[in-house]
C-alpha cells in the first residue's frame, strides 16, 4: 500500500519542481527581456542627445553663417551706398559748373572733367552722348554740305566777338560707314593726332589726374 502513495508523492515532487524550474526560467527571460530593452532605451537616449547636440551645433553654426554673410552683405551695401552718394555730390558739383552761359552757341563743348575716375568716366559718356546727339546741330554749326567732298577752314562767329575756325574735311565713299572707317581709321587718327606736324600728339595716359604748369605758351 506505501508504495503507490510513494510515487505519488515522488511525482507531486517533480511536478513542484518543473513548475519551480519554469517559473524561474520565466523570470530570468523577463529579466533579459527587460535588461535588453532598458539597454535599448538607454541607447535610444543617448543617440537622441547626440543627435540634439548635432543640431544645436549645426544650428549655431548656420546661425554664425548667415550672420557672417549677412554682415559682409552689409558692408557691401554701405560702401556702394557711399560711393554712389560720393559719386552723386560729385557729379552734381560737375554738371552745375558745366552749365553753360545762354546764348553761347556749343557751350556745351566746353567742359572740364573731374579728377574722380567714376565722376570722370560718367562725365565722359555725357559728352560723347551729347556729341552722338548733337551730330546734325554740329554739322549745321560747321556748314558742312549734305554731299560732296570738302576740305577747308571756315570762320564762325561765336558771339562776344569770339569767333571759331572749324576745319571741314569731307570725302564721299560708296561704301558702308564701317568699311569706310575701317579702311581709313588709321588716316583719320593720324591726321587727329598730327602725326605729320610740327606738333605731334598722343594718346594720354588714362590715369592722369593733375598736369603740370605750363611755362610754355606752346605747351
Amino acid at each position: 500500500m506505501e508504495a503507490p502513495a510513494t510515487a505519488t508523492a515522488l511525482w507531486d515532487e517533480l511536478e513542484v519542481r518543473k513548475k519551480e524550474f519554469e517559473r524561474l526560467r520565466n523570470r530570468k527571460k523577463q529579466q533579459r527581456h527587460r535588461e535588453r530593452l532598458t539597454a535599448e532605451r538607454d541607447a535610444l537616449q543617448a543617440e537622441v542627445m547626440r543627435l540634439t547636440h548635432v543640431l544645436t551645433t549645426a544650428a549655431r553654426r548656420r546661425e554664425a553663417e548667415t550672420f557672417a554673410v549677412v554682415k559682409a552683405a552689409l558692408i557691401a551695401l554701405r560702401a556702394k551706398y557711399t560711393a554712389t552718394r560720393h559719386t552723386s555730390q560729385t557729379m552734381i558739383t560737375w554738371v552745375t559748373a558745366m552749365i553753360p552761359q545762354p546764348g553761347t552757341p556749343m557751350g556745351w563743348s566746353k567742359l572740364t572733367l573731374m579728377a574722380d575716375p567714376t565722376t570722370r568716366k560718367l562725365g565722359l559718356d555725357w559728352f560723347t552722348q551729347h556729341m552722338y546727339h548733337n551730330t546734325d546741330r554740329i554739322l549745321a554749326y560747321s556748314g558742312l554740305p549734305s554731299a560732296g567732298s570738302v576740305s577747308d577752314a571756315v570762320l564762325v562767329d561765336a558771339v562776344g566777338g569770339h569767333v571759331d575756325i572749324v576745319g571741314r574735311i569731307q570725302t564721299d565713299y560708296a561704301l558702308p560707314l564701317e568699311v569706310a572707317y575701317d579702311a581709313l581709321r588709321g588716316r583719320i587718327w593720324s591726321m587727329l593726332r598730327g602725326d605729320m606736324s610740327e606738333d605731334l600728339s598722343e594718346f594720354m595716359d588714362t590715369e592722369v589726374r593733375t598736369r603740370a604748369p605750363i611755362s610754355n605758351p606752346r605747351q
